[in-house]
């Protein structure tokens, strides 16, 4: 729970930073009233602190606001929309990577202290310590040819 009240706090503090959205949604030859119009539609003139604990609270209840991208509509449709779809995703990696494992662990235990299972050995090390970002091209490249 802490983590996750630690990543909720970087990612409001790094959007803070990141620059006005009221000036992003209003465009470019916005009037300093229209800006200041959307400021106080999204509540950008409080303190940050206030709206943090707002975020937590809202995030709570389930409420994650308006997306600005796209359809604007409320954040927790675009979820409830994509999660069946997300959760059939993940059921069937969870799936999959458990046959392998089981498959890949059968192996190494009838074959044990022999080629396969070394082969079983070098190939899971390997793949819990190399990063995503070097693993993810190398699978890219066998399962798109």
């Amino acid at each position: 729970m802490l983590s996750l009240l630690f990543i909720s706090f970087v990612t409001f503090i790094a959007n803070e930073r990141a620059g006005d959205p009221a000036v992003v949604l209003a465009g470019e030859k916005a009037t300093p009233d229209a800006i200041a119009r959307i400021r106080e539609n999204m509540g950008l003139n409080r303190p940050w602190p206030i709206r943090y604990v707002d975020y937590l609270w809202n995030a709570g209840h389930g409420d994650f606001g308006i997306s600005f991208y796209g359809t604007h509509e409320p954040v927790s449709e675009i979820i409830k929309r994509n999660l069946p779809m997300t959760l059939r995703l993940a059921g069937l990696a969870i799936l999959l990577a458990s046959f392998i494992g089981i498959l890949l662990g059968t192996i190494a235990g009838v074959w044990q202290n022999r080629a396969p299972d070394r082969v079983v050995l070098v190939g899971s090390t390997l793949g819990v310590t190399l990063p995503n970002f070097v693993v993810t091209p190398l699978l890219l490249y066998v399962f798109c040819l």
